[in-house]
């Protein structure tokens, strides 16, 4: 009898995010958050989460990239960008949106 074992590679994901952190904003501006991964095998799947509990329902999400139209003082908060695969732990990087004074 004989055993065959069989190992997969790969590498969690890293990312950076192209934005100052905090990001200081007056209300009706476009923000524009940009997530990019390096890294990750498999793929890396990027997500984007709020600690409002969930994006503005006017969010546009496209690729690595958050934007968030017209933004409002009730958007303001913690905006976070998630890179996950199958391989260990996701990365997480995350900024912080202020109201102009």
């Amino acid at each position: 009898m004989s055993v065959v074992l069989c190992f997969l590679a790969g590498a969690s994901p890293s990312i950076k995010l192209l934005v100052e952190d905090p990001i200081v904003v007056n209300p009706g501006q476009t923000v524009s958050l940009v997530c990019i991964t390096t890294g990750g095998e498999p793929s890396p799947l990027l997500n984007w989460a709020s600690s409002n509990d969930s994006l503005p329902q006017r969010s546009l999400v496209k690729g690595g990239t958050l934007t968030l139209p017209a933004i409002t003082s009730d958007e303001a908060g913690v905006y976070s960008c998630v890179a996950s695969n199958n391989m260990g732990n996701p990365a997480k990087k995350s900024t912080t949106i202020v109201e102009a004074n």
